[in-house]
């Protein structure tokens, strides 16, 4: 019998500018703070679980490109004894990311995302070498 929590879905890193003011189209605000942190719906539901003490194996399932951000995801998780071999790393291509741009006087946030990853993660983990996972079709070869 199997136990635990496996998470799958879209792991981002989030680019948090806090700036003084939002400006109009074509000015300028000056970015007061950054930070770095983790994002995305699995992410936060095993990590939040992970900080509440969760007494059961905490899995990630997904897919983040072989830079510095998907780098991050990984040793974060790891950090919180989050389970990451299914989690897996892609050679040449970029882990998804989202600049939140915060205003520190409003604490009003806007969001531009950059999607390398979507709908088809999940289909992408199924390629040659990787684990087959039930139910999430195999992409067909290519000759």
């Amino acid at each position: 019998m199997r136990s635990g929590i496996l998470a799958a879905g879209n792991w981002i890193r989030d680019h948090v500018k806090t700036v003084d003011a939002w400006p109009p189209q074509d000015g300028l605000a000056n970015i007061l703070e950054q930070t770095t942190g983790n994002g995305g719906g699995p992410y936060n539901v095993l990590k939040d679980l992970s900080r509440m003490g969760a007494r059961f194996p905490l899995s990630a399932v997904g897919l983040v490109g072989d830079d510095s951000d998907g780098r991050a995801i990984l040793a974060d998780c790891r950090a919180c004894g989050i389970d990451t071999r299914r989690l897996l790393s892609a050679p040449g291509l970029s882990t998804s990311y989202t600049d939140v741009m915060a205003v520190r006087g409003t604490g009003r946030r806007t969001f531009f995302h950059q999607r390398f990853f979507g709908t088809g993660t999940l289909r992408l983990l199924n390629l040659r070498g990787a684990h087959p996972l039930p139910g999430v079709p195999t992409p067909p070869r290519r000759a």
